[in-house]
């Protein structure tokens, strides 16, 4: 879903499952707001944000949250989100769907608010039938991701887009590029072929739908031949500067099973700290 405010509430939500809580207020307007289910207090600005996110970190010893799904209103995104979570101490573990509603205001986060209900966040929200949707339904699943690189936005937008310096870190470990068919233009297919180090090469194939250097890239991704699991998905890639390094969003979906999608998560983890690598050599 290549939209600006689905990127920027992924973005939020990807920094506070791996504790980030620099990024995630970055995403934040200076005068944000926080409303929790069981908050008693509004939660304001960056201070009280901050301080709110400490708690939360500090009352458990390990969480993820995972978006499974995104409902868009105009500035307004509302997220179904799963918690998976161990109390540190208690050593409890839960697991828990809730739903945040998201306002955005000049590119950023102004305010959320959480529910532990459906039916009470989209009647927040607004009626189905007088709001234009933009879904990924619970039955879709999406993988966000976020990596900070060692280089400036345009240089990491370079080595997504250059065919000779895509193949010097693309796929997972120990992973080759023997052919590569890579020229970046809306319209353009492209094709990989990617060779493991033991049996066949795997071959993925696809379409560009935006290129906007040096902050945006979007393309289509198949296995070819496809898995029986494996359908079309959409690669959406932007590229912001961030005090000399680059934080560079992901959003990859919607994958048909859970087990392609960690499959995905996996190629791309080993593949971003492949280019990471790669662009601190040349620091």
């Amino acid at each position: 879903m290549p939209h600006a405010n689905i990127e920027i509430v992924g973005r939020l939500i990807a920094a506070w499952d791996r504790r980030d809580l620099e990024s995630a207020l970055e995403e934040m307007h200076p005068r944000c707001e926080v409303r929790g289910v069981e908050a008693r207090e509004t939660l304001r600005g960056h201070e009280g944000v901050a301080a709110g996110f400490r708690d939360w970190f500090e009352a458990f010893e390990e969480f993820t949250i995972e978006p499974e799904s995104f409902t868009l209103d105009g500035d307004r995104v509302l997220v179904a989100m799963r918690q998976r979570a161990r109390g540190r101490g208690s050593g409890i573990e839960i697991e828990q769907r809730f739903y945040q509603l998201f306002t955005l205001r000049d590119g950023m986060v102004f305010q959320f608010e959480e529910f532990s209900d459906e039916a009470d966040a989209l009647k927040a929200l607004g009626a189905p039938d007088t709001i234009e949707r933009m879904e990924a339904r619970s039955n879709e699943l999406m993988l966000v991701l976020e990596r900070v690189l060692p280089a400036p936005a345009p240089v990491v937008f370079a080595a997504f887009t250059d065919a000779n310096e895509l193949a010097k870190w693309w796929g997972p470990e120990g992973f080759t590029i023997p052919s590569l068919e890579f020229e970046p233009r809306v319209g353009e297919s492209y094709r990989i072929v990617m060779q493991p180090p033991d049996g066949d090469p795997f071959r993925l194939t696809g379409e560009f739908r935006e290129v906007d250097p040096p902050a945006r890239l979007a393309f289509t991704f198949n296995w070819e031949p496809p898995d029986p699991d494996d359908v079309e998905t959409l690669v959406a890639l932007s590229f912001r500067d961030r005090e000399g390094s680059a934080a560079v969003a992901l959003e990859q979906g919607a994958f048909k099973t859970e087990a392609r999608r960690e499959l995905h998560r996996d190629g791309w983890g080993e593949s971003f700290d492949r280019l990471e690598r790669l662009l601190a050599e040349r620091v």
